[in-house]
């Protein structure tokens, strides 16, 4: 269904850009008469709404907060504006619980179960005479909002409801999360584009808090408007909303990847893709799900989490950039570039976060990794390594080292120099063992650029260069395929450290059960 030519995004977009320094402000109250704040409050509040609406309303937080101030005055004083104090009294509420969602990112249930009771008002005494005065759906959803979904299941059944009404009362007596999701997609999707440009700007808004803001796959306030043009993919899209036709999400730890597959789902389902069957039996928390919406075919969605506490989402199609703003807002995900760097988020922890149960978790997900190669996908294993590189656990960054070395990374040999080595106060490692791990960071750099140990010249390292160069060549031979019964301490360090299988336990000095055993 075409959207109404009414709503034309780009102009709006234009208008709001050029109404920032025009809004009402207190000078201005006298211009609407007795009780102007009433239509002061509504006026600015509708307008900044309607901004909201094509991603333009982030200048405008002044004029919103006033907007509100003279809405809670109006309410508070009880001010009457107009020949029908009960339909303007019913923009005002609606306006200003639209308001505080847009400022706080917070269903007031208490100012929507205001706009309700004097929706519901104005819809029992216009229903028989105006009933396109104050629909039953705008009093449906107001209730909603307002937490009252058993009132408004009541007040549906005691009428013939209209056939967006039963839309909302499905939604609304839908115990069932995925169907839910599927009833909020119908809904939107045959009545958005007939109300845009028609319903006034809080009511569009109310309409999508409901849609999106108020479900199980809840959005943000500011991520909302960016699905528009999803639900409805024959608008234009504006500026701000414009973007590419593919987008990743990574989701560093410690984000629980299965609620967020689980959310991912619903979301999808609200925007009207299903997910494409499988083609090989998956466990609860798929390796590979892909979801594609029909009958355009214009738009999919891959979940990858090849390991456990590993996921990234690639999307593809028309608005995927704007798509990646808005889950990863709601996931805890992190917009990427492209895959590979979103994958690379897997690993990448924050200083601030301590490397405890988390970086044992990462550590074996990387030695994992490594030790599947060559059949690993190397694509896969190159943003890992350069994640591991940075990350806070002293022994995910030198396995990290390693695969620099053994799978020869020159674009990584940078950044594998400038690893850390653990903090000298770390537990179960002595000089030696720093020394043996100081040499694998040389040897692996200089593996990585096709390059051996050069012999030491009278400008070269100075007393005991000679001995070093000569150590990190014995180093180098250990980029490789590892012996289950280590030769010496070094070569036991290293199979330690990629958690090599089946190592012999008595070249485990005791020391290193600290750190072998834990995070």
């Amino acid at each position: 269904m075409m959207s109404t030519p009414r709503f034309d995004p780009i102009a709006i977009a234009e208008r709001a850009r050029g109404a920032r320094g025009s809004f009402p402000d207190e000078q201005d109250l006298p211009k609407f008469g007795p009780a102007g704040l009433v239509q002061a409050a509504t006026v600015t509040i509708s307008a900044v709404a309607e901004a909201w609406l094509v991603g333009e309303e982030n200048d405008l937080t002044v004029a919103l907060e006033r907007g509100l101030r003279w809405a809670e005055t109006a309410i508070a004083e009880g001010l009457a504006y107009g020949g029908d104090a009960l339909l303007f009294s019913v923009g005002l509420k609606r306006a200003r619980a639209v308001g505080m969602w847009m400022r706080r990112d917070v269903l007031d249930r208490g100012a929507w179960h205001e706009a309700g009771e004097a929706s519901a008002a104005l819809w029992r005494r216009e229903r028989d005479d105006r009933p396109l005065l104050s629909p039953l759906y705008d009093v449906l959803i107001d209730l909603a909002l307002a937490g009252e979904a058993e009132a408004a299941l009541a007040l549906g059944e005691s009428v013939e409801p209209d056939p967006a009404s039963r839309a909302i009362l499905a939604i609304l007596a839908c115990t069932d999360a995925a169907q839910r999701a599927r009833y909020v997609y119908d809904f939107l999707s045959q009545w958005l584009p007939q109300w845009l440009g028609y319903l006034p700007s809080p009511n569009i808004a109310a309409v999508l808090a409901f849609g999106f803001g108020d479900q199980p796959w809840a959005l943000s306030s500011a991520s909302i408007p960016n699905l528009v043009y999803s639900v409805v993919p024959s608008l234009p899209v504006p500026p701000r909303f414009k973007g590419g036709a593919t987008a990743s999400i990574g989701f560093p730890l410690p984000t629980d990847p299965a609620r967020s597959f689980r959310k991912l789902g619903l979301l999808l389902a609200a925007l009207g893709l299903a997910r494409d069957p499988d083609a090989e039996v998956q466990p609860l928390l798929p390796h590979f799900a892909s979801w594609t919406r029909h009958p355009a075919l214009d738009l999919e969605v891959d979940w990858h989490a090849p390991e456990p506490g590993t996921a990234w989402i690639e999307i593809r199609g028309e608005g995927a950039e704007r798509l990646a703003r808005a889950f990863g807002d709601a996931l805890e995900g992190k917009v990427a570039p492209d895959p590979q760097a979103a994958l690379a988020e897997l690993l990448t922890v924050p200083p601030t976060i301590r490397s405890t149960a988390n970086g044992h978790v990462r550590w074996e997900i990387l030695t994992t990794t490594l030790s599947a190669m060559p059949a690993a996908d190397r694509t896969t294993i190159l943003p890992l390594v350069a994640a591991g590189l940075a990350d806070t656990d002293w022994r995910v960054r030198m396995v990290a080292i390693w695969g620099v070395g053994v799978l020869e990374l020159e674009s990584l040999a940078t950044a594998a120099a400038r690893a850390p080595l653990p903090p000298l106060e770390e537990a179960g490692l002595n000089a030696d063992d720093r020394r043996t791990l100081l040499a694998l960071r040389d040897a692996a750099v200089l593996k990585a650029g096709g390059r051996q140990p050069q012999a030491v010249t009278r400008e070269g390292s100075g007393p005991g260069g000679a001995r070093r160069v000569a150590f990190v060549q014995r180093i180098v031979a250990l980029l490789g395929p590892l012996p289950i019964v280590p030769h010496d301490r070094h070569a036991a360090l290293i199979a330690a450290v990629l958690r090599q299988p089946g190592l012999d336990e008595k070249a485990i000095p005791r020391a290193w059960r600290s750190w072998i055993g834990s995070g």
